[in-house]
């Protein structure tokens, strides 16, 4: 993690209303996916709803949902990452390891398919 000082004049727009989407993986791998778009939330909500929805039997990952310069739709990961992908770096490994902090009896199931 780098940490450094910011300075809060160097943006030029913000943005209050954000869509999140969240994904529910179950199965034992490769997951089988559910997505939903969460919208007029807040981050908190959202991912009190994905805790509370996910139970003890799925998985779950939040992204922003957002869109580039010309509206193409795009993914900032927030919670975990995509349950099916394999992390290609660092921050993406940490973001895949996230997902240990979800019911360890699924987790390991999963991985154990994987295997």
């Amino acid at each position: 993690m780098k940490v450094q000082p910011g300075d809060e004049r160097d943006t030029s727009w913000e943005r209050v209303e954000s869509v999140f989407r969240v994904f529910f993986y179950s199965g034992d791998g490769p997951f089988t996916t559910e997505t939903h778009d969460v919208s007029d939330t807040t981050f908190m909500e959202a991912l009190a709803w994905a805790e509370q929805s996910a139970g003890k039997d799925r998985l779950f990952s939040i992204a922003l949902l957002a869109e580039d310069s010309y509206g193409a739709k795009g993914l900032v990961w927030l919670v975990g990452i995509d349950a099916n992908s394999s992390p290609h770096d660092t921050v993406e490994r940490r973001l895949y390891n996230e997902l240990d902090r979800q019911p360890k009896s699924f987790i390991e199931r999963g991985r154990r398919a994987r295997m």
